[in-house]
């Protein structure tokens, strides 16, 4: 990656003992490589729950923010890590922090399939579920579209409303039967959701 430090490779690597010891010759936990992203960033986008401890140990900022607006957080959520979440929540991290397209981890959680976290996120967190992104998705509706039927029953169970609609009229059922997704049709149906 281009504008990489040796930090944000020993990040990228889950190498603790380089990591140490780049940090205590004074290596900067606030680089950012030619996508913004500070070695935290990277650690938590690659799961690394213990290159982010040790990152946060030394005083990295959890909520640094890349141009599309992703903090660590978001980058925990994409990589399906629920011990980094916690971490970054422990060091006061934005848990619910938007990106650019107002996306949240629980979002990004849901439309991965990431069930782990999402249960995190929804019953520790306390994430709403409700809420909409940029196009008016909600995580249901891109669980729905992507085929995550674990995580569409999880929210359904929790009080996800299915009868939201996004900015172009659909709700997480339309999405899903747009995409051929039979096996979340059938959580919808099982559901007694036939719209």
């Amino acid at each position: 990656i281009e504008g990489a430090t040796p930090l944000h490779v020993a990040a990228t690597n889950n190498h603790c003992v380089m990591v140490e010891l780049l940090i205590v010759h004074g290596a900067s936990r606030e680089s950012e490589d030619s996508y913004g992203w500070t070695p935290l960033m990277v650690s938590a986008a690659y799961g690394h729950a213990s290159v982010v401890k040790l990152l946060l140990q030394a005083g990295a900022s959890v909520d640094h923010r890349d141009e599309n607006e992703w903090s660590a957080v978001h980058c925990a959520a994409s990589a399906g890590s629920v011990d980094a979440l916690r971490l970054l929540a422990e060091r006061g991290a934005d848990i619910a922090a938007m990106n650019q397209n107002r996306r949240t981890a629980l979002s990004i959680a849901s439309g991965l399939g990431y069930l782990d976290v999402v249960r995190y996120l929804v019953e520790e967190r306390r994430l709403p579920l409700n809420e909409g992104d940029h196009q008016g998705w909600t995580p249901l509706m891109h669980a729905a579209a992507l085929g995550q039927e674990r995580v569409v029953d999880y929210l359904l169970n929790k009080g996800a409303d299915a009868t939201l609609k996004n900015m172009g009229g659909e709700t997480a059922r339309k999405l899903a039967e747009q995409r051929g997704q039979h096996t979340v049709l059938n959580v919808f149906d099982g559901a007694g959701i036939s719209e």
